[in-house]
């Protein structure tokens, strides 16, 4: 199964989600952009984020984001770790990068997500190890706004297709 992305935003000569690119392409950091997906993944339509790379990213990773700060066109992407009790906004990656390297990562619609364990459809999601998630809930490591559509194994090992809504992680409850 793949995913084969075409652009359904206004703005035409995006570059495609799931390739890594090694220049920023002249999109400024943070630039956002709807897909549709048309390959066998039959995805649908996505909300993607531009974003710099992060060292030993695979397909289906979880990432925390920056974007600029306002002084320059500058941000980080770092595969999300669980820190306990900080709200920050998630996305998915949808190639393998490394932190010299620029790529869309899925911030909504149905997305391949990297999985730990039983997955049903239904399920939420919790991190489990970096850039992983699992079913169990883990107290102020939760996942906001995303569920399971799948169960665990699809599209392939360790992954689960997940309806992503602009996911961030839990603050303390």
């Amino acid at each position: 199964m793949a995913s084969l992305w075409v652009s359904v935003t206004d703005t035409l000569g995006y570059p495609q989600p799931g390739i890594v690119y090694t220049t920023n392409m002249g999109l400024p950091i943070g630039t956002t952009a709807k897909f549709r997906d048309i390959g066998t993944t039959y995805l649908g339509e996505g909300d993607f984020i531009w974003l710099p790379g992060a060292a030993s990213t695979v397909i289906g990773n979880w990432v925390t984001y920056s974007t600029s700060d306002g002084t320059a066109n500058t941000g980080a992407t770092t595969r999300w770790a669980g820190t306990a009790n900080l709200p920050y906004p998630l996305a998915v990656a949808t190639c393998s990068s490394v932190a010299s390297t620029w790529a869309w990562y899925q911030r909504a619609g149905a997305a391949i997500c990297s999985i730990s364990g039983t997955i049903a459809a239904g399920n939420g999601a919790a991190w489990q190890a970096t850039a992983v998630v699992q079913a169990a809930a883990v107290a102020t490591k939760n996942v906001e706004g995303a569920i399971a559509l799948s169960a665990d194994a699809v599209p392939g090992a360790a992954q689960a297709i997940y309806l992503l809504s602009y996911p961030c992680s839990q603050t303390a409850v």
